[in-house]
């Protein structure tokens, strides 16, 4: 059985995150990346990574009602994760 891709690409990110610490030079561009990836991108690109086997067009087949449900889900899920990141820069 084959390794999802995403799992080896996540695998791949967290060597990078370790070895960036070595490698001074890299640090200050590495740094405002990172930031973004971890507060804005990290939920979407885990959201994305588990839906890329799924098929559109079975999804789309499956009616608007479901779609809406999912995008729905995924707005709550964005902005329950950004308020908590929000709340815990103010504390």
């Amino acid at each position: 059985m084959p390794a999802p891709v995403f799992a080896i690409v996540f695998l791949l990110l967290c060597l990078v995150n370790r070895a960036v610490p070595l490698m001074p030079s890299v640090a200050p561009v590495y740094a405002p990346v990172k930031s973004v990836l971890v507060e804005v991108w990290g939920l979407l690109l885990a959201i994305g990574a588990l839906g890329l086997g799924t098929s559109v067009k079975t999804i789309i087949g499956l009616g608007w009602r479901h779609i809406m449900t999912v995008l729905g889900t995924s707005v709550v899920i964005i902005a329950v994760v950004t308020g908590g990141l929000l709340l815990a820069r103010m504390m």
